[in-house]
């Protein structure tokens, strides 16, 4: 289990030149990192300070978020994220047997060794039930919808 404040390199594209950019700007764990991008504009404006595209900071700071729940390490967190999962509510809110198939799919489509495994449903069941427990932070962009097979029965 790779906990909240593990180094901030655990997540996927944040290498030696993108650290250097962050750690100029007090970033080095997860946490850090999920402190300080909860906005879109505090998103804008790391990008800008940074130089890192705003897109790769999105992503990372969408991970960050889902990394609050217990167990939930950065390959796991990816792999929620291209599955199109944007958050813990989102998390706590989406149709577990939809979010499975989608997880799946995802993992498949990804092609040999871009994730490790996918994801067990007993894992989302019990990732969905701590998450429904904790406080949204990450506001999403405006122009991020909620991906409707998700949550259409739920």
């Amino acid at each position: 289990m790779i906990k909240i404040d593990a180094k901030v390199t655990v997540l996927r594209g944040v290498d030696e030149a993108a650290l250097k950019r962050l750690v100029e700007q007090r970033i080095t764990t997860v946490m850090e990192l999920r402190q300080k991008t909860c906005t879109p504009a505090d998103r804008e404006l790391l990008s800008k300070q940074t130089g890192i595209a705003y897109d790769s900071i999105y992503i990372w700071a969408k991970q960050a978020d889902l990394m609050r729940v217990k167990d939930i390490d950065a390959d796991s967190s990816e792999l929620l994220v291209k599955s199109g999962i944007r958050n813990v509510a989102d998390l706590a809110a989406a149709d577990t047997k939809a979010m499975k198939e989608q997880v799946d799919a995802t993992f498949k489509n990804a092609g040999r060794g871009a994730f490790k495994q996918t994801i067990a449903i007993e894992s989302l069941e019990v990732w969905q039930k701590e998450a429904s427990g904790l406080k949204t932070e990450l506001v999403n962009d405006p122009d991020d919808k909620q991906l409707d097979l998700l949550f259409a029965a739920a």
